[in-house]
């Protein structure tokens, strides 16, 4: 072996480092053979740090995450129409152990709310609520208005307090390569807030004079006075001590630790009623919950999207040139994010493999500062850049190749 190229991911590469160290100590040795090495990224978790930027935002973008954008946002809007129809709310797990830039891109399939492991520090610095308590209300309100919802949620998401039976929803899978996945993600988000909007809903419900319940919605006929609506509030959520919805509510309020144990479901029903000011308001025709999809392998999967063949066709050549040119211990990667027609050798650079590290999806720049929730515009747009391009791939494999006809290169 002359040359070893190293293809893959975080773990590969940080692999690839430690190894690269041992190849260096043992140079002298009469039984080894030393060898030069270099590394090529792969990865859909797109979680390796480059120095690419986008907008002047530090982003990463490696060859796999544009096919699994695509896929993934595509399921977000596939899954939007059940949502509507069947007046549901829905989870989608993704993969993201450590990091949520795959969670993400359903937010450019439509998700409404976001929730990635990062997201419960960030939280903290830009909101003073805890943060299942804007949970609870914000999955509330897009369902009052939409009477349907969609979750982007991460393997690796869990809140950042602690309480009975957490531990179990964060088991993760071991195997011969140490940690693998996360479980259960989707089912903590349902067990934690799924009893508490049952119960609020069902409140909601009864608090507003139902001329057609089937419907699941009314339009207020007036704004009640604060006195009345509190002594409503009252003697509706006593009459519901004993419903189904009612046990399972006190289940959540004596449970040691709930992160929504202390959430005020009076007060949040009042700010509602007396807020609506005619607007109609909905809630569930049956039992609240949140059913969950998981996309698991079907985002590295298939034939890859015209932006992602032609950027690892970029990097193939760019490594190619490197092998030529003896330039040892890096890896190719993009200097900037353009759009798919820019894509080529000049926007492309080398790091070294020393320097490679991860990078989470944990910048402020990512997130809406008013709705964190939700991904910012320059995330957005940082989506339909990657996603560019043709739509088929065979168009994208001749254009390229037509386009390399054209050009003259010297590797020398």
């Amino acid at each position: 072996i002359d040359v070893l190229v190293v293809i893959g991911g975080d773990g590969t590469l940080q692999a690839t480092k430690m190894f690269q160290g041992w190849v260096q100590q043992n140079l002298a040795s009469r039984v080894f053979r030393p060898f030069e090495i270099m590394g090529f990224l792969k990865t859909i978790d797109n979680d390796i740090r480059t120095y690419t930027h986008f907008e002047g935002v530090e982003v990463s973008l490696c060859p796999g995450f544009p096919s699994a954008v695509r896929k993934i946002a595509s399921c977000a809007e596939d899954l939007r129409v059940t949502a509507r129809t069947a007046e549901r709310a829905f989870s989608i797990e993704t993969m993201g152990r450590d990091a949520g830039w795959l969670a993400a891109a359903t937010t450019f399939g439509g998700t409404e709310i976001l929730l990635v492991p990062e997201l419960t520090e960030i939280w903290v610095s830009l909101k003073d609520k805890p943060i299942l308590h804007s949970l609870v209300e914000s999955i509330a309100d897009f369902y009052a208005k939409n009477r349907n919802v969609l979750i982007g949620v991460a393997e690796g998401f869990e809140p950042a307090q602690d309480f009975k039976g957490l531990k179990a929803f964060n088991a993760v899978i071991h195997d011969l390569y140490g940690k693998r996945k996360k479980v259960g993600a989707t089912e903590l988000v349902a067990l934690l807030v799924s009893p508490v909007l049952e119960y609020y809903f069902q409140a909601l419900s009864k608090l507003i004079s139902c001329v057609d319940r089937k419907g699941g919605s009314v339009r207020a006929s007036k704004k009640p006075k604060a006195s009345s609506t509190e002594e409503r509030i009252d003697r509706v959520l006593g009459d519901m001590k004993k419903t189904t919805a009612g046990i399972k509510y006190q289940g959540v309020q004596n449970s040691e630790g709930h992160p929504l144990q202390d959430w005020d479901v009076k007060k949040r029903l009042k700010e509602v009623l007396e807020a609506r000011n005619g607007q109609t308001l909905s809630w569930p025709p049956y039992q609240f919950e949140i059913r969950p999809h998981r996309t698991d392998y079907l985002p590295r999967s298939g034939p890859p999207s015209s932006y992602d063949y032609r950027l690892a066709t970029v990097l193939g050549e760019k490594i190619g040139m490197m092998l030529v040119r003896n330039e040892f211990g890096a890896v190719p990667a993009l200097a900037q994010v353009v759009p798919y027609s820019e894509l080529s050798l000049k926007v492309i650079k080398t790091v070294q493999i020393q320097e490679i590290m991860t990078l989470s999806f944990d910048s402020k720049d990512y997130f809406d500062n008013e709705f964190p929730f939700q991904v910012s515009n320059r995330i957005t747009d940082f989506f339909r850049t990657i996603l560019s391009g043709p739509e088929d791939l065979e168009e994208a494999i001749s254009d390229y190749a037509a386009q390399d006809k054209k050009a003259t290169r010297t590797y020398l």
